[in-house]
């Protein structure tokens, strides 16, 4: 295994062990959405904010440093359990992994739901008419709740790519 697929395989492992512990958390307080809403806000706020993502990742900055801007920027206006949860994960430096975990947290919730991603593929946009079509298609087929992810390709040359999984 390469340097990169180890570190990879790594920080998904990260990224699993606090979704799966943070899970249980949501789900008892009925806020599963509420969680993975405010996750993946932080994460896109991360992710577009290079400046305020390089503070958080910097080794310069303690994690007693980085709880705390949390703490103030977040309670109050996230849910608690959120802020509990960012309050962890800061302690232990890992909030350059927010993205992957509120991914990992967002499957699991799917997967207590019966809900599944399914990737769709065709040349051209398709109508609200044919999504739901193939959502149907594939809810029968699969006896699954599928959560349609569209996607445009023009080297396709007809018809649909439907992928669940790898």
């Amino acid at each position: 295994m390469g340097r990169h697929t180890a570190i990879e395989a790594q920080n998904a492992t990260v990224c699993d062990a606090y979704a799966e512990a943070l899970l249980p958390l949501a789900r008892d307080a009925g806020a599963m959405h509420v969680v993975l809403d405010e996750l993946a806000g932080m994460a896109s706020l991360l992710a577009t904010c290079d400046d305020v993502a390089a503070w958080f990742a910097g080794p310069l900055v303690s994690a007693e440093a980085k709880m705390a801007v949390l703490e103030r920027a977040c309670r109050n206006r996230l849910s608690d359990l959120t802020c509990d949860a960012l309050g962890v994960i800061a302690r232990h430096d890992r909030l350059g992994e927010l993205a992957g975990i509120a991914e990992a947290f967002r499957l699991r919730v799917y997967d207590v739901q019966g809900r599944c991603e399914v990737h769709v593929t065709s040349a051209v946009p398709l109508s609200d008419a044919i999504l739901a079509k193939v959502r149907d298609a594939v809810r029968c087929r699969l006896d699954i709740d599928p959560v349609l992810v569209e996607h445009v390709d023009a080297a396709i040359l007809g018809g649909l790519v439907v992928r669940r999984g790898d």
